[in-house]
């Protein structure tokens, strides 16, 4: 099985960041994730702000997404990694959220927004 949209996990070693998949995997297979984040007052990237309700079993804090730093992982080893924990999934609206601040963060690399159109 592969990871699909809204599939979250976290790297078990250093950093322990926690990622969101979102979009399908592509004609290599990969997908397009990025790591959420918590909010500072000079983190470049404001656009999408969660809250508990957005994830309730992750979120207990406003927090943000680091669309910099989004980057094309290969889905089947996501689901299979022994690095990676699979978490709950996100909900499809919480999932449309970010899919639309992404769109239009002016930190997103553009080569990923064509990607993420295909999804909505």
């Amino acid at each position: 099985m592969s990871a699909k949209p809204g599939d979250s996990f976290t790297l078990q070693a250093p950093p322990y960041h926690r990622y969101i998949v979102l979009t399908s995997p592509d004609e290599n297979g990969d997908v397009l994730a990025v790591n959420f984040t918590s909010i500072t007052p000079d983190h470049p990237d404001q656009g999408c702000i969660l809250r508990t309700p957005d994830y309730p079993s992750y979120i207990k804090h406003p927090t943000t997404l680091r669309f910099n730093k989004a980057e094309m992982l290969p889905a089947e080893k996501i689901q299979e990694s022994a690095q990676l924990k699979i978490n709950e999934p996100l909900s499809a609206t919480a999932l449309r959220k970010i899919q639309e601040a992404a769109i239009k963060s002016p930190h997103l690399k553009d080569k990923f927004r064509d990607f993420i159109r295909d999804e909505l």
